[in-house]
């Protein structure tokens, strides 16, 4: 096989017309009224040096279990040379990074096989146009991103291929094997009114405990802030548990319950942190207090991990029955 690239990023930013123009083929995309890619297709580009796309689901769509379950199957059998993140063009350029974030994330190990591909750059206003590139770049400094291609609707195959090429000519295949934080790192909850409802208000309850706790322990100092932080924040992490457990007891959906803890664990991950910083804050960031913190990760880890790998294992098992179509 060549040097195989994968397209990935949110529906409807123009990856099954890219696939359609460096592969010649004819799939329906999103825009034109149908979700466009519901398997994973393999095909050789037509024009240029070539290479091997993979065009996959895209993320965005309903929990997104079925996206990274065809990601993980392409894993087991393809390796990757470079991995292109799809984003559509918008004149607000915060958009356009905030839709790629969270694959970035996923794929933060790998960062040296991204590209960053922007499509419908004819939107684009002329007098920001020379600038764009440059301007564009600097939101992803932090992930240290270099690589970019700037696509337009004019694009032909011949085009497209040759930009593709000039990024993936340095690029080296290798297996990409994904942690567990990184395989439920992108998975959403579904629009349930009424389910979300609910959990917006179990949310809301703890986020006034853990409010009322942060505050108790700003007002801590000294032998009594290390006395009583550690357990201050077990019973955070305890009293967060119990509420979920009773709200998932109370709404017995199983596809939902395994959405919905990802999400918790997302906004419980952000309050510990929260807690952690307080830490340093009264006690400085000494060898005792970093043994500390690995153990309230730890701790934290253990409450999670009956949900993960409930998950993990929906996802694994979903695996199996995704298809790749060599074409």
């Amino acid at each position: 096989m060549k040097k195989a690239v994968l397209l990935t990023g949110q529906i409807g930013t123009g990856r099954t017309t890219l696939f359609n123009k460096i592969t010649n083929s004819q799939f329906k995309t999103w825009l034109g009224g149908s979700i466009a890619t519901r398997d994973t297709y393999v095909k050789n580009s037509q024009y240029g040096e070539g290479f091997t796309l993979i065009d996959t689901l895209g993320f965005g769509d309903s929990n997104n279990i079925d996206t990274i379950s065809g990601h993980l199957k392409i894993f087991e059998n393809i390796e990757i040379s470079r991995i292109m993140i799809v984003a559509r063009y918008d004149s607000n350029y915060y958009r356009v990074y905030s839709c790629t974030t969270g694959i970035i994330e996923m794929f933060q190990r790998y960062k040296d096989k991204i590209t960053i591909v922007i499509t419908f750059f004819d939107e684009c206003d002329e007098k920001y146009e020379p600038n764009f590139k440059n301007d564009i770049a600097k939101y992803f400094e932090k992930f240290q991103i270099k690589s970019f291609i700037i696509t337009s609707k004019q694009d032909t195959g011949e085009t497209l291929c040759k930009l593709f090429d000039s990024e993936i000519k340095y690029s080296q295949a290798s297996k990409i094997k994904l942690t567990e934080t990184e395989i439920i790192s992108l998975l959403n909850c579904n629009d349930d009114d009424e389910f979300q409802w609910d959990y917006q208000e179990c949310l809301s309850q703890v986020s006034i405990f853990i409010h009322k706790a942060k505050k108790q322990l700003q007002h801590l100092n000294g032998v009594d802030f290390k006395e009583n932080y550690k357990k201050q924040i077990n019973c955070v992490l305890q009293y967060s548990f119990t509420i979920l457990n009773d709200f998932l007891n109370h709404n017995q959906d199983e596809k939902q319950e395994n959405i919905i803890f990802i999400d918790f664990y997302k906004f419980l991950r952000g309050q510990l942190n929260y807690f952690l910083e307080i830490v340093h804050q009264k006690m400085g960031k000494t060898q005792q207090c970093e043994q500390h913190n690995i153990e309230l990760k730890n701790l934290f880890e253990d409450q999670i991990r009956p949900y993960s790998q409930k998950i993990l294992q929906n996802i694994n098992e979903n695996v199996k029955n995704q298809k790749i179509n060599y074409l």
